[in-house]
Formats: structure tokens, C-alpha cells, sequence
């Protein structure tokens, strides 16, 4: 998992949870945030998620 941060020219941030497969280096899935105030429960839900549907 990698997360990466940037910010619109009109100002609002955004954040990105980039999840990928080491392995085979494949991008498993991008979760899109622009509430960077999130806790760690918010960002444990995507993987999750994607093991669910594997």
C-alpha cells in the first residue's frame, strides 16, 4: 500500500491509497479521498473490501 498527496489548483487536498500487488506488480485498486482527516479504520476498509471479492 502506498498513499500519496496532492493538492487541486483551487486549493482542496486530496489523498490517494495506492494498493498493489508486489508479486506481479499489479495495481489492485486506487481509493480517492478528499476528506484527508480520516482515521486508519477509513483506510483499512478498501483492502478488505478487495479480499472479500478475490
Amino acid at each position: 500500500m502506498d498513499f500519496m498527496h496532492d493538492q487541486l489548483e483551487d486549493g482542496r487536498s486530496f489523498r490517494l491509497l495506492n494498493i498493489l500487488d508486489d508479486c506481479n506488480r499489479e495495481g489492485l485498486g486506487i481509493e480517492v479521498d478528499f476528506h484527508t482527516n480520516r482515521t486508519g479504520h477509513t483506510y483499512a476498509e478498501p483492502p478488505d473490501r478487495m479480499a472479500r471479492q478475490a
